[in-house]
């Protein structure tokens, strides 16, 4: 089975800069963990919203700005969102690690083993309460001050080597 990064956006892929505009550095990250570990993007972010999944496809919702900047900036680094942790009828909430989790068994029928999978979120929305979510969380900074560099905010390159630790040592 592929690994899987459960993948929110603010606090992730974007930076003080502006609360919708991608961070190309951090996509690239991003780029350089599914290029590592060959592993699918599940959007679980409040973006969700944003997109919708068609013909197995994930596309912006209506001309919907947000949506298309998303899959335009991942699709400049050659990534694509495989899915979302929730169906397109239903808004995402703020019990995120339920929905991850609700996601896993959906999709995996319930199953003991799950693939390895990394979450990458600004918040802890209870990852750690939930025994199998429990150290798959990579925490990044969502910096809301002009003064926190952008290398220690998001999904920098500490962040990375996190992630990459997670989904190769549980391979």
């Amino acid at each position: 089975m592929q690994p899987l990064i459960f993948l929110d956006i603010d606090g992730v892929l974007n930076s003080h800069h502006s609360d919708y505009e991608l961070y190309q550095p951090y996509i690239k990250n991003l780029k350089t963990l599914v290029d590592a570990t060959d592993a699918q993007i599940i959007l679980s972010s409040s973006w969700q919203m944003f997109v919708k999944k068609e013909s197995n496809e994930i596309v912006p919702k209506n001309k919907n700005t947000h949506g298309h900047a998303l899959v335009d900036a991942l699709a400049k680094e050659n990534l694509k969102i495989f899915d979302k942790v929730v169906d397109d009828d239903v808004l995402p909430s703020n019990k995120r690690h339920k929905e991850i989790l609700n996601y896993l068994r959906k999709r995996f029928n319930y199953e003991i083993n799950y693939p390895n999978f990394v979450i990458l979120d600004d918040d802890d929305f209870g990852f750690n309460s939930e025994l199998t979510l429990k150290g798959h969380h990579v925490k990044t900074f969502a910096g809301e001050y002009n003064f926190i560099p952008d290398d220690a905010q998001g999904f920098n390159t500490t962040k990375l080597t996190e992630a990459l630790y997670i989904l190769k040592s549980l391979i």
